[in-house]
This record gives C-alpha cells, structure tokens and sequence, in this order.
C-alpha cells in the first residue's frame, strides 16, 4: 500500500497540508477498480488499535487519531498543540526529526505509562515540514517479555549449579568471550582462552590428530551443532580433567554464520527467548507493510482492499492468485483447498462455516493452525461503515517458549518427585527472619507436612525444625550471609503426626536480594537411616574397643589368680589339720581367688570370649526350676508372675550361663523397685526374615526363643540406656553393684548367637528381651554331669612350657605334689631343644600365647614331627574364641582354662595322658 504525498499550493500550508499527507492514493487499473477513501484508512486504522499521531516541524501535536486518544486517556482538545515531548516519558525522550522505528512509553493523563512502538515518516513539503507517526500499543508485548525473562531467571541458579564454562567462537572458530560458574576451578585461565581457537583452549593442537575433535572440527566446519563431546585436559599439576562439551552455530538475522556458542560440564543447550521485533523504515505504507503482525482490510462487501506482507505469509505460500477485490470466503475456501489449515482436514465445511461467522460477528480472537506447524491469533474487527479489520499475529515462537517452559517445569517436578528429599526456596530477612518460600510436594513424604502450607505463607521450615537445632540453624545461616557461598547444615526435623525426628542434610546455595534479604535455593535430604546406621556403628566399635580391653585384662588376671590359687591350695597341703587359724585364712584366700574368677567370666562374658558349653536347653525348664530361687531374694512387696508360652521351648545354650543371666535380670529388676512392683518373666517363639535380621547387628535370619524380663520399676533415659551394657556402667550407689551385670549379659548372648534389646522410659519401667537360638528338630535336653572331688595322682614326665616365671613355678609345684615329674621350659625354642633331645617325655603341657616367636600350636606341630604321637594339653588365660587368630588345636587337643585348680589339672592331666578319671568315665 502506499499514499500520496502532499502538494503545498502556498507558502503556508501548515497543518492542513500536514492532513492531506494522509490521504490515501487513487487505485490502480489493476486494483479493480477498488478505491480506498481516507475514512477508511483511518477508521480501519483506528478499529486495529492503531494511533496515529500528526506533528509539525516544530514537534508541536497538529493531530491525534481517536485510537491515539483511548491510548492516551484524554481528548484531542488536550493534546492539539502540545509539544510531543510533553508526552513522552523523560527517560525516552529524543530529538524526532528523523525518519524510523523506536520503541518510547508515553505518559497517560492519570500518570500511568505505556509502551508504543512508533513508526517515524517525514512530512517535507516546502517549508512546511513535519511528521508522521504510526503508533502501535506494544505493553502487552512488553510484559510478556518481561514474564519470560522472570521465568527464564526461575532457572538461572540451577542451571549455574550444572554448567561450569562457557564460550563464544568467531567465524574462524576463535574463542571470543569466556565465563566460569561461581562455583568452578579453570584449567586455564579465561584471558589465557580468549583469541585461541576452541580446540587449543581445551588442550589440543591439532585437532586432525585427535579424532574426537577431529569430528567435532568436521561438524563445525558444516555449521552443524555437536552434543555431548567427551574430552580431557590436564591442568599444571599434571590432574586430568574430564569434559563433557555442546556447542551450536550461531547465525545473525540475514542467516549469516557468525560463531558457535558451547559449553562444557553436563549442561543442555541453553535457551535462550528473547523477544524479537520486525520493523521497517519509511512513510505510512511502509510502517504498515513492516508491521509485524499480518493486517488486512475488507471492505463491506467483505471484499480485499489491503494486506501487508506479514498478511500474504499467513497464508498459503503460492499468493500469485491473491489481489485486491477478493472476498474474504474465497480467500477462506482456496486456504482450507490446499490443506493450509491442519485442524480443518477432514472437516473442511464445518471449518470454513465457523470462521465466517467469527469474522462476520467481528469480534474475539482464534487460534489457527497452518501447515508447517505454524500457528496465529486471528482477531476480527467490524467497523462501523461495515468494514472489517483482520489482525493475524504470528504466536508460534511464543507458544513454543511456552510449551518449552512447561516441559522443562514438568521436567524439574518430576526430578523434585524422585530425590531423596525435597527442594526448597527460603528467603530469610535482613533481621533473620524466615520470610516466603517454596519446598517440593516431597516434603510430605519426608515429614508429612503438607507442601502448601509452606509455599502459601501459613509456616515455614523453621517451625518444624527441632528446638535443640531452631538458634543452631539460625546461626549457621547468619555466618554464612557474612561470607554467601554453599552451606551444608545437619538438622532434625519433627515429623507429623506422632512427632518423630527425622535428620536432614540442607544442601543450600544463597543469594542475596535487593533488599538484603537472602534467597536459599537448594535440598534437603532424610539421612535419618544414615544417621541410625552411624549411631549403631559407633556403639559397635565403642563395645568392641571395651571388649578387646576387657580381654586383655581378664588375661592377665588370670595369670595372677592361677598363681594365688595355686600357692594357696599348696600351702593349704603343708599346713597341719590342727592349725585352723592358717587353714581359714588359706581357704579366705582360695575363696577370693574364686571371686577373682568369676569377675574374669564376666569380663570375658562382656567380650564374648569366655568358654561356653553350649547344647539343648529346656528354656522353659530353666526358668521353671529358677522360681525357689527367685522368691527369696525379690522378697514379698514384689509379685513375680511367669507366662511361659514358648514352643517349642528348646535353646541352644549355655545353661549355666543362662542360669545366671536370667538372675542377674532378676537382681537388676528388684534393685530397681526399692518401694516393690511387679515383675514378669515370660518366653515365646520369633522368627526372623532377612530383612528384620539385617536390622540387628550380628544376627542371623532363623527361629528364636524370645525370653522377656519386665518389671515396673524406676525405668531408665535414653542416656543411662544407651550406656547399661558398658562394662563397669552402674547407676547404683557405691559398693552396691560392679557394674557388670547387663554387660555379662549382654556378652553372653551375643556370643551365642542371640540378641539382647532394652525398652525402657523413667517412671515406665523396662522390659529386657533375649533371643536365643532355638535347637534343630534332633536336639534334644540333657543333664550336666557334675565332677568328682577326687585328684589322681601320676608318675610320668611332663613338659611344662609357659612364659611367665610365677605361673611356671607354681605349676610345676602343682604338678611335683601329684607325683609327675617336670621339665620346664620358659618359650617354645627351649622347649623344642628339649624334645629334640633323648630325654624321655610323656606329655607337652604348653601355654598357647607366647612371646619369642613359637606359639603353642607351633610348638605342638613341631614336636609332634620331632616326636609322633607326642601327647599334649594346652592352658591359656584367653578364652579358646580369642586365640582362635593362632590358629585351632588339633581335634585330639583339650583346652584348660586359667585359674585352675589342682583337683581339675589332675583331672586334665590323666585325660590328656589316656588314662582318664573315674570322673571322666
């Protein structure tokens, strides 16, 4: 379209000539006739939204169409005369003189602002000049871009978290501008990057040398994009750095080739939106034909009287049968013919019948969707003379952004619906308040908190935080906005409904805000398990260390007490019957040293290395036969009750120790109900699977016999719980207990392969439970055999071989008194000189753990090779479980374990000899 330029037929033709410059020529031949009249430019221009604004040369208001008016929000008594910078918003002011296309807000008559994108023609009729302005409302345009950006900024920090470097290239491939992310180490430096071609910068020279850069310098050279290129460089220290590099090739609005645009980490393309507007130099027509949304005009016939470029484009590509004079339903008919319209294959009649009644009503907007995938709002606009307007606005990059940011939301909810926590967006005041914020829908199944009662304002994340960790926190997060870099925090959560803690690990990256504020973008991750896994490994370890120093010393001890003991009972056999003083304080002596070991098989008990003898047990049984001796000592403010549901009910077990471990409860229950209760003792059948098993350490899968001692006494913390079975631990006044009850106990079960639990609040009592093994199907309940007093004498020889001097010699005394007579030996190489010598030998009485670099069992293997059938019996002051690490006696070897007695070593002697007792029979 064009129009005919003004004829100045005087000097002074002012504003009317300036009027005139607007009138629309006379139609061509071609045009069929058709002829455009002024008013319905303008009206057509008006209808379309479309100011237009007439200045003269002195950049006064000549004349405001009625659309420029509605825009402005006043009449045209108040713009006439007006200079135009008047209007303009102060920041866009210019000089106007020139003939163009820029965007300025005008400022409306209640204040308000609005932008316009004005299209600039220059009036230059003698000495009357002026111009011409077309004025197009773009605010909405505006604020769309703003919302893009504002979304696009949504996930800017994420994407900084999975991008560490950015560049741009030249059309020579010569990096031209390099970024690093905040939190990223360069290789190299970035002003070192800048001028060298991209395959330099990541360390190679020539990249027909190196075939993955040798593809990616073929893809580049044909301008394609490249995806997920893997490479490495090596950095000063002579440290390997992996790469996993994008690029794309960029091009200018003319499709001119003007570099690549890459990255390097595990990055996506980045997108990029950015609004784009097409606008074109010149008059009226011109600014019309380069307006960037499709504009055509019809008249009341309904007939084409003008389109615009952008107007032919949306419409099928082959135009040449378009012209002036067509009616719109032709125009409609031939578009649907050639299957320009997808949505209305198909349904081709019912498509044409509803977009003429939308463009005859002339009023609402449609999406239309063309061939190629290309979609458009039509608005249809009916003026007043019976005209219509037809604004077709091009919607697909915008649709797409959206459909784009849409795919990426759903992209990061799904990714939020499967971590092991949830992600969270806290704003935290200058004061250190907790202000608005987000969290993910995982929230609700990590603390049962719904996730909308955060992101809606009505609480935050700190009022679930734990009152031990709330001023913890708080801190934490002021420190860090001292010096904002990524901060981890361990917290405890309270959970709903029932108030359980659950730790979580705040991952958090903090930014801070125009107003001081700080914005923490980040996860918070339920370590709850990892947490309870630790706490386990640690009372594992702590238990372990104890019980490796408690062995120790039980050893020891039993080294003395061997030597106590055994002087003891030889000085018992000097002194005369009738010395009753001495004989009472040896036998004081003998008792003690009794006590001494029974303290020693409480520390092994503990460290589970004590020697048990374990077989079927009647648990039931046991416990039945305990009851006379459980009644005397609870006394008779306590109620002892039984519930022995058990069945079946055999164990495989030490009685013994069961016998005692079940008392010792017993004793703890009584001593923790001084003003009387009640205590129950009942038993019954559990079975655990794998899963329950790999809960409980050192258990494994099968059936158990559960025995539970629960009383209704005092109860206990979670403090004292968590200590009861430390050897030495008690919570009992002073001489009142050793503190090796619970931790014998425990020791006990556990090397036998049960299990040992504690339940217990203050003022609730406690329940102990003890999982024992339960027997296989062919055992079956037997009866301890008890020894006899006797103490068979002998005349062999007997190598005596242990390392401690004390030991040795009282042994050796032991032994003499029993008629045998002795060899010693203070290490294995003595004693293998010995019985590689003639002297005759009848048995090897060893200790198993001794210095000088031969143990026992060597010593055993050695002298059974220099001597065949050589007899042997070992002794140690370890349990046979802690000397396994030197390896296991031979099937026919017995174990005597320190202190012993001289009645149970001469036992021993003679069994080891062959010749055993009328006890052993």
């Amino acid at each position: 379209m064009t129009f005919e330029g003004a004829r100045p037929r005087s000097p002074r033709v002012n504003t009317q000539s300036l009027r005139r410059s607007v009138a629309p020529p006379a139609a061509s031949a071609a045009g069929a006739g058709v002829r455009l009249t002024d008013a319905v430019v303008r009206a057509a221009l008006d209808q379309a939204g479309i100011g237009l604004l007439v200045v003269d040369g002195a950049g006064r208001i000549v004349e405001a169409s009625a659309a420029f008016q509605r825009l402005m929000g006043c009449d045209a008594a108040a713009l006439a005369g007006r200079d135009e910078m008047e209007i303009v918003h102060p920041d866009d002011r210019a000089p106007g003189g020139v003939a163009g296309e820029a965007d300025r807000r005008y400022v409306r008559k209640d204040g308000s602002a609005v932008w316009t994108r004005n299209s600039v023609s220059v009036v230059d009729d003698g000495p009357d000049r002026g111009r011409i302005v077309v004025v197009r409302d773009i605010t909405a345009q505006r604020e769309a871009e703003w919302a893009l950006r504002n979304s696009e900024a949504r996930f800017r920090d994420f994407i900084e978290a999975a991008y560490s470097l950015w560049v741009e290239t030249d059309v020579e491939l010569r990096i031209t501008q390099a970024a690093l992310a905040s939190a990223a180490s360069p290789v190299r430096r970035l002003d070192e990057m800048v001028g060298l071609p991209i395959w330099q910068a990541a360390g190679v020279s020539d990249p027909q040398l190196d075939p993955t850069w040798r593809d990616v310098l073929t893809l580049m050279q044909a301008r394609q994009p490249f995806r997920d290129i893997r490479y490495t460089m090596v950095d000063g220290q002579g440290r390997t750095h992996y790469r996993r590099a994008s690029g794309v090739p960029v091009f200018d609005e003319d499709k001119r080739f003007t570099g690549y645009r890459c990255v390097a980490s595990d990055e996506t393309a980045e997108i990029e939106a950015r609004a784009r507007a097409n606008a074109t130099e010149g008059l009226l027509n011109l600014a019309i034909e380069g307006m960037s949304d499709g504009f055509a005009v019809f008249d009341a016939e309904d007939r084409l009287v003008l389109m615009n470029r952008r107007y032919r484009e949306s419409l099928p590509p082959d135009t040449d049968w378009l012209h002036p004079g067509l009616t719109f339903e032709e125009i409609l008919r031939t578009g649907v013919a050639s299957g320009h319209y997808v949505e209305a294959i198909g349904n081709e009649e019912s498509f044409i019948a509803e977009r003429l009644r939308e463009h005859r009503e002339g009023k609402g907007a449609r999406l239309v969707r063309a061939i190629g995938n290309r979609w458009c709002r039509a608005r249809d606009h009916r003026l007043p003379d019976g005209s219509t307007v037809i604004i077709r606005t091009d919607v697909t990059d915008l649709m797409e952004r959206e459909r784009e940011l849409q795919d990426r939301e759903e992209w990061l909810r799904a990714i939020a619906g499967n971590l092991p926590g949830f992600i969270f967006r806290q704003v935290v005041t200058a004061d250190g308040k907790f202000g608005s914020a987000y969290v993910s829908d995982r929230l609700m199944q990590v603390i049962g908190v719904p996730a909308e009662e955060i992101s809606s304002g009505h609480g935050t994340l700190l009022d679930h935080v734990h009152d031990d960790d709330r001023e913890r926190l708080v801190r934490s997060l002021a420190t860090t906005a001292a010096d904002p870099g990524p901060s981890l925090i361990e917290v405890r959560l309270i959970a709903r409904p029932g108030g359980e803690v659950r730790w979580l690990r705040l991952h958090a990256t903090p930014k801070k805000l125009p107003d001081d504020a700080l914005q923490w973008d980040g996860i918070g991750i339920d370590i709850t398990d990892h947490k309870v896994a630790e706490d386990r490994l640690h009372q594992a370890l702590k238990t372990e260390a104890i019980g490796q120093l408690t062995g120790g010393v039980a050893h020891d001890f039993n080294n003395l007490l061997t030597v106590i003991a055994g002087c003891a009972e030889l000085l018992n056999e000097e002194l005369p019957e009738a010395d009753h003083a001495r004989k009472e304080l040896v036998r004081s002596i003998l008792t003690a040293s009794s006590r001494g070991s029974e303290l020693t098989h409480q520390l092994l008990a503990f460290a589970r290395k004590q020697p048990l003898q374990p077989r079927a047990v009647d648990v039931n049984h046991l416990i039945e036969e305990l009851r006379p001796l459980l009644t005397g000592p609870l006394g008779e403010d306590i109620a002892l009750r039984f519930d022995l549901r058990a069945d079946p009910t055999i164990a495989h077990i030490d009685a013994h120790q069961l016998h005692n471990a079940i008392l010792n409860l017993a004793v703890n229950a009584r001593d923790a109900m001084p003003g009387g209760g009640r205590l129950l003792i009942e038993t019954s059948n559990i079975g655990l699977d794998k899963r329950l098993a790999a809960e409980i350490a050192d258990v494994r899968p099968g059936r158990y016999i559960a025995i539970r001692v629960v009383d209704t006494g005092r109860g206990m913390s979670a403090d004292i719980m968590s200590r009861a079975i430390e050897p030495f631990f008690t919570t009992k006044p002073a001489g009142k207990g050793t503190g090796l009850g619970l931790s014998m106990v425990y020791g006990f079960v556990k090397q036998s392969g049960g299990h040992m639990t504690i339940d217990s609040r203050p003022g609730e009592g406690a329940s102990v439970c003890l999982l024992l093994p339960q027997a296989g199907g062919d055992e079956q309940p037997g009866v301890a055999s008890v020894a006899a007093a006797e103490r068979p004498r002998g005349s062999e020889t007997i190598l005596l071989v242990e390392d401690d001097p004390a030991v040795r010699g009282t042994v050796a005394t032991l032994l003499g008194n029993l008629g045998y007579s002795v060899i010693e030996a203070a290490s294995g190489r003595a004693a293998l000189q010995i019985i590689a010598g003639s002297q005759p030998i009848d048995l090897l009485f060893t200790d198993v753990v001794m210095p000088g670099g031969i143990d026992g069992f060597q010593l055993i293997d050695e002298g059974r090779r220099l001597r065949p059938g050589l007899k042997v019996l070992c002794a140690s002051g370890y349990a046979e479980s802690a000397i396994e690490r030197y390896g296991r006696p031979p099937p026919d070897i017995e174990l005597l374990q320190k202190p012993f007695r001289s009645r149970e070593l001469a036992r021993r002697i003679r069994r080891a000899l062959g010749q055993p007792s009328a006890a052993d029979s």
